[in-house]
């Protein structure tokens, strides 16, 4: 099955070329996919996103959701963890470093994420049951965001 650029009709034999021939040729950032990604509108059926920013920038343009962003600063790894134990006790909330850093131009960022976003995802061996409250995760992802 080919796939065609509906910009151009050049054709792909893969999905993902595709996506990366719009993104690199016609410069076309939000791009949204037809596959299942957690970064979901719940107010769109089957509209999904690749990327959690994709997702806020979509919800502010198209529904006029206000997503507020903080930039804080810190001078030491202290300060910052002393700071986000104290937004996480107020807010009720947990942020988890799920990735390592990650190298960037203007140098390297980790990504704090909200703790319920993601799947649960059974583990074949266990060692105790599941809990009977369930898992506190959402399936999708929460825009919530802390980037260090």
């Amino acid at each position: 099955m080919d796939f065609a650029c509906d910009i151009c009709n050049k054709t792909f034999t893969t999905k993902y070329s595709l996506e990366r021939h719009k993104k690199n040729v016609h410069k076309e950032e939000n791009i949204i996919f037809e596959k299942s990604y957690f970064s979901k509108c719940n107010s769109c059926i089957n509209l999904s996103f690749k990327k959690k920013t994709l997702l806020i920038d979509y919800l502010n343009c198209e529904h006029g959701m206000s997503i507020n962003k903080e930039i804080n600063q810190f001078n030491n790894l202290t300060e910052f963890y002393n700071w986000k134990m104290i937004h996480e006790l107020e807010e009720k909330c947990k942020y988890v470093l799920n990735t390592g850093k990650k190298n960037c131009k203007d140098g390297s960022k980790s990504y704090y994420e909200c703790c319920r976003s993601g799947a649960y995802k059974e583990k074949d061996k266990k060692e105790r049951s599941t809990k009977s409250q369930g898992t506190k995760k959402i399936n999708l992802n929460c825009t919530s965001l802390t980037i260090l």
